[in-house]
């Protein structure tokens, strides 16, 4: 059973009264926005190819507006290598935009353009890459490219590099599912710590079909990931009954797929309205 845990942090008292008085004026309890912050912050984050390497797009102290600093890490430095030689990849080529490795980064690539010549890209050293982004040929404030769409490619470059050395796309489908898994089981835990009574759709009756779904009230009360190591994430409910159950009948559970779940199933308040 994962215990909840405790994040502390240090800030102004000025910003401190600030958070509280527009969580206040938000109608928002101040704890619970941080957490949904935080989590709103790992979900952006926490992608699949995370797992595998971390893409730092950031602009520090002293830098002049547009430039910014990016940086690659693996999670396991010698996936930088094939064979014992770093491994280049191709920067990304976008309108008004300039990405260039740090000098010790560098590796000269042939492209497969043959009109086009060797060109510069990047390499790993012990599973780091580090380079700049800028703007080039017009302010930040009016660059047609997004920020966002060049740590996108550089992170599609990385990833599909990675994967004509080390077998990354299988790998990369199983991280995403995981991932996908998990939000959908923090989905379930949110309905257990609010204690979400449900019941079946009545459009989803199937017309004399049998179809997933428990009439009546139920409360979630777990999950289980699979039996049988396919992916699955199953929903365990308790049907709440207006007479208590007794001996044998007080322990039993239903379990349902999590997808015929959403498909099948509706919040009680949701059915009556």
């Amino acid at each position: 059973m994962t215990k909840d845990t405790y994040i502390r942090t240090r800030l102004s008292e000025v910003t401190k009264e600030e958070f509280d008085a527009v969580c206040q004026a938000l109608q928002m309890v101040p704890s619970e926005q941080l957490r949904l912050m935080i989590e709103e912050f790992v979900a952006k984050h926490n992608r699949p190819s995370a797992s595998r390497f971390l893409l730092q797009v950031y602009r520090p102290e002293g830098y002049e507006y547009g430039v910014w600093r990016v940086t690659v890490s693996l999670r396991k430095p010698a996936e930088g290598l094939w064979h014992g030689t770093p491994i280049p990849f191709e920067l990304p080529e976008l309108p008004m935009r300039l990405v260039q490795s740090d000098p010790e980064y560098r590796a000269v690539i042939v492209s497969e353009n043959v009109d086009r010549g060797p060109i510069l890209g990047g390499r790993f050293d012990n599973g780091v890459w580090r380079g700049h982004i800028r703007t080039n040929g017009c302010e930040e404030a009016m660059n047609p490219t997004p920020i966002e769409r060049v740590e996108e490619d550089l992170r599609t470059i990385i990833e599909s590099t990675l994967a004509k050395f080390h077998g990354y796309t299988s790998w990369v489908q199983r991280q995403s599912e995981r991932t996908e898994q998990y939000k959908n089981a923090h989905t379930i835990a949110d309905w257990i710590r609010r204690k979400v009574i449900w019941t079946k759709n009545p459009k989803m009756a199937g017309n004399g079909e049998v179809t997933p779904g428990i009439y009546g009230r139920n409360l979630v009360t777990g999950f289980c990931d699979s039996f049988n190591d396919d992916g699955n994430l199953y929903v365990i409910s308790r049907y709440v009954s207006p007479q208590q159950a007794s001996g044998t009948d007080s322990y039993h559970l239903y379990i349902t797929k999590f997808e015929d779940w959403m498909a099948y199933m509706m919040p009680v308040d949701e059915a009556t309205d």
